[in-house]
């Protein structure tokens, strides 16, 4: 909360439930109650460092009973990267991370269509499927990477449909989803942006070199 913390109330439920409707838990933590009449909370939070704001719809009451929270502002909370990250494999990025909360099975898809994509622009390999583009990797990659990757294959779902189509629609669990968009971004991370640094840092070092010798320094 900052000093121009700004909050006004409009409930939609009768006083006795609204008057006890904010409470917190034994960990100082805020909880909102289940309610007999359900409603919605729209909810801004500031942030007192950036000043950025961000918007939630909490859902409370009777019709939520496993609870609802959307963030609808900003529109995406997927990580921002350099346009020289191919744009197809941002875009599939992003969609899979939007989409994570409402569509677990979807968002599993486009990160398993990312991943062929990265493994195809980075590696330039292109086998039948990914479990045979994993394989092609397997000794271009570090072995920790590769053992992250490889694991994927042996949990649940994630492995059981690597043979198959990257487009197609399957069962997964959200934890599972949640952890193929990590892993997209440790890719992402690894195998673009420290590989670009790096190669501009080789650049730059070459370039004070060849500085020098116009000047007449000795090699």
């Amino acid at each position: 909360m900052t000093k121009d913390t700004f909050y006004e109330a409009y409930p939609g439920f009768d006083s006795n439930n609204w008057k006890n409707y904010v409470q917190k838990n034994s960990e100082d933590k805020i909880e909102y109650p289940r309610l007999d009449t359900s409603g919605l909370i729209i909810q801004f939070n500031k942030c007192p460092a950036c000043k950025k704001v961000t918007i939630d719809i909490i859902g409370a009451g009777s019709q939520f009973p496993e609870g609802f929270r959307r963030r609808i502002f900003p529109a995406s909370q997927a990580k921002q990267y350099p346009n020289y990250i191919p744009s197809h494999i941002l875009k599939d990025y992003t969609e899979a991370y939007d989409i994570l909360e409402l569509s677990p099975k979807a968002s599993a898809t486009l990160s398993r269509r990312c991943l062929q994509s990265m493994i195809r622009d980075r590696w330039k390999v292109n086998e039948k499927n990914l479990y045979k583009e994993i394989d092609a990797i397997s000794d271009k990659v570090d072995a920790k990477t590769w053992d992250a990757i490889d694991a994927l294959r042996k949990i649940g779902n994630i492995g059981a449909h690597m043979q198959k189509d990257t487009s197609l629609i399957i069962d997964i669990e959200p934890r599972e989803a949640e952890k193929l968009i990590l892993l997209i971004e440790v890719l992402i991370k690894s195998w673009y942006i420290e590989m670009h640094e790096r190669e501009k840092l080789f650049e730059d070092i070459v370039s004070i070199k060849d500085s020098k010798e116009k000047l007449g320094f000795e090699k």
